[in-house]
């Protein structure tokens, strides 16, 4: 089956949207996640972002940070410790045309000279550090009724 993080977090958030991701120091709603992140997504296409563009990491101890990256995984944009900036000029206006590109296989994040797929994060496969807690919010999803 290939799963990215963004469908997962979709269907668990349709299945429990007042469900609690708990991270130390964090504790966000599915529903808010979910929400925040296509909306950010949503912002990334109008901007020009598509799938392949690199984005800094953002801090995922914080709110924000979390949801900026799982805007970065609906659109396959690669979390990196350098931002390169988007290489697309040219807006995208519909976020399904950039989903449904992504897949278990899409790389996710480039680490520590690393590179992470969606289906890494997905499967709870060893990840650098700097993105254990998009494998709590991942697993914590599942812990929703999402199967594999």
């Amino acid at each position: 089956m290939s799963l990215a993080v963004p469908y997962l977090l979709d269907a668990a958030a349709d299945l429990a949207p007042q469900a609690s991701i708990t991270l130390p120091g964090l504790d966000i709603t599915l529903g808010a996640l979910d929400a925040g992140s296509a909306r950010v997504a949503e912002s990334f296409l109008g901007h020009g972002w598509a799938p392949g563009d690199r984005i800094l990491l953002p801090d995922l101890g914080s709110a924000t940070g979390l949801v900026v990256a799982l805007a970065a995984c609906r659109v396959g944009v690669r979390l990196a410790e350098a931002d390169d900036g988007p290489t697309a000029l040219a807006p995208v206006t519909a976020r399904e045309l950039a989903e449904r590109d992504v897949d278990s296989a899409t790389v996710l994040a480039e680490l520590s000279g690393r590179t992470v797929t969606h289906g890494d994060v997905v499967n709870a496969a060893p990840v650098p550090a700097e993105l254990l807690p998009l494998v709590v919010v991942v697993q914590q999803a599942f812990d929703c009724g999402v199967g594999r």
